[in-house]
């Protein structure tokens, strides 16, 4: 469906058109400020929705602005047209036949495509942009946002568990390996109570030894005891008598002792502990080196799990990776030879998530100027389906093979480009001067639209408590003016659109300030 005629009346620049485009490519040519952008922009205001239309669109000095374009294909189909007040925006939308849509926004938005009217649109968008903008309009067979999430997330923990294998790493090689270690470990206990009994044994040896030197030293001492008595008896005749009994008395003693003594058995040979306490000592270096042991087969354990961890995280990214790159080979693209491609980084396996598009294996920013034109074309034709219209409003950029091409296009896929371009050429074409078309007649003045009553406005105006919803036209004309009521309120002042207040001070006449041609 294509524009079969387009009549437009107080829009930005323009003062009044009513154009039939006779080709494929219809060229807007004339001078800065006369109102190419205007009619560009008359289009797309009443085909795009509420968002084209434009922050100032009413003439400097008119009340209203309206639109109307006949759609087709060889003959109208549809007849849409926009009306612009200070109360708003209205979209009708007719049959050819005059049959109402009572959703005309439904039934346009319905004829948009995906991308914008301007076909050169994509190829000016950065390699970011352009792989969004591709990836919105050719669906995939997976989310590459949630696989880019999941992603994130395995990579997040992918670091934690390398930087808790570090930590374990640096401990276990602290650990020395030890080699040639028994089967089995020292009995440190068995040993220390053999060590313990022994020194028992040889304390209670000591002891009696000790006893028994005291017993003979007790002896010893009768005996020389004895000696003197019997010299004494020698010198002491009178106390002779007790003398020798004394002498008796010790020698009984003395042989009392040495009976005792003698009935004593043999003293044990003392145990030596140098052999046990070197095997304590060599018991405790070995339980050293065990327990050595046993903390680094901890520590490996612990690294291998965290190995185990990370080559789980690991896979799964890689394993999404797959999953995105056969997505991303196998998605239905509209032209042969476009693709996505992920980005990747100088170190291999380190790919970021940033995609950009690629024309037969190679960046589409690299490819030809003519190439990235054919491709932007024909793009835009193929998210364009229904509504067959394209507005390149720099044509004045294109070379004379990318004019070419864009005909060629524009022949052969059966589209209608309205084409702008500075200055006259040679001559041919739309050549726009002072907001309307040069040579042409003065179009037919279009209706303006219907004032819509206020709820103030008489007793026609909606009852208390319904709404005029925006676009929406109040049945029956406008009653006769009627005095107020002595008692009544003044009605309120009336209040113009915002696009319209902020511009009533400047000046009636030049066209628009913001928003017009360049």
């Amino acid at each position: 469906m294509k524009i079969l005629n387009i009549k437009a009346q107080g829009f930005k620049r323009l003062t009044a058109i009513d154009i039939t485009p006779g080709s494929p490519v219809v060229d807007v040519r004339g001078n800065n400020a006369e109102g190419k952008s205007s009619l560009l922009d008359a289009i797309k205001t009443v085909l795009g929705g509420k968002e084209a239309t434009p922050v100032k669109p009413v003439r400097t000095g008119e009340d209203y602005a309206v639109i109307r374009v006949e759609l087709g294909d060889g003959g109208p189909d549809l007849i849409v047209e926009k009306q612009i007040d200070e109360q708003g925006e209205r979209l009708i939308v007719t049959t050819a036949e005059g049959a109402k849509f009572t959703n005309g926004q439904t039934t346009v938005d319905n004829l948009l495509g995906r991308m914008t009217f301007d076909p050169l649109a994509f190829s000016r968008l950065n390699a970011a942009d352009q792989a969004t903008e591709l990836r919105r309009l050719v669906p995939l067979s997976v989310d590459l946002d949630a696989l880019a999430a999941a992603d994130k997330a395995d990579t997040t923990a992918r670091r934690d568990v390398n930087r808790d294998a570090k930590a374990i790493k640096v401990r276990l090689d602290v650990i020395p390996v030890e080699t040639g270690l028994p089967d089995e470990k020292p009995d440190l206990a068995a040993l220390t109570e053999t060590l313990a009994s022994a020194a028992e044994t040889n304390t209670a040896i000591d002891r009696d030894r000790s006893r028994r030197d005291t017993m003979r030293g007790s002896a010893k001492a009768a005996d020389e005891r004895a000696a003197g008595w019997v010299a004494t008896a020698a010198r002491l005749r009178r106390e002779a008598d007790e003398a020798d009994r004394a002498a008796q008395s010790e020698d009984d003693y003395a042989a009392g002792v040495r009976a005792e003594l003698d009935a004593l058995p043999p003293l044990d040979e003392p145990v030596d502990t140098t052999a046990a306490s070197a095997a304590i000592a060599d018991a405790r270096a070995l339980l050293d080196r065990f327990a050595r042991k046993e903390a680094r087969d901890e520590l490996a354990a612990e690294f291998e799990a965290k190995r185990a961890i990370w080559t789980q995280h690991d896979e799964a990214i890689k394993a999404r990776a797959a999953e995105r790159e056969k997505a991303l080979a196998e998605a239905d693209m509209p032209i042969e030879g476009l693709g996505l491609a992920r980005l990747c980084d100088v170190v291999p396996g380190n790919e970021s998530e940033d995609l950009i598009v690629t024309f037969n294996g190679e960046p589409f920013s690299q490819s030809s100027s003519a190439e990235q034109l054919r491709v932007s074309m024909r793009l835009a034709m193929a998210a364009n389906p229904k509504l067959r219209i394209m507005l390149i409003k720099d044509g004045s950029l294109l070379d004379p093979k990318g004019l070419e091409l864009v005909r060629d296009l524009a022949g052969d896929g059966d589209y209608q480009v309205w084409m702008e371009s500075v200055g006259e050429g040679d001559g041919t074409g739309i050549i726009m001067e002072a907001g309307a078309v040069r040579g042409a007649p003065t179009p037919e003045p279009l209706a303006g639209p219907r004032r819509r009553k206020a709820k103030s406005e008489g007793d026609d105006a909606p009852a208390a408590g319904s709404e005029v919803k925006p676009g929406e036209l109040v049945k029956g004309e406008a009653p006769a003016a009627t005095a107020p009521a002595a008692d009544a309120p003044p009605p309120p002042p009336r209040r113009k659109a915002t696009a319209m207040r902020e511009f009533v001070t400047k000046p009636a006449a030049g066209g628009d300030l913001f928003g017009g041609d360049k």
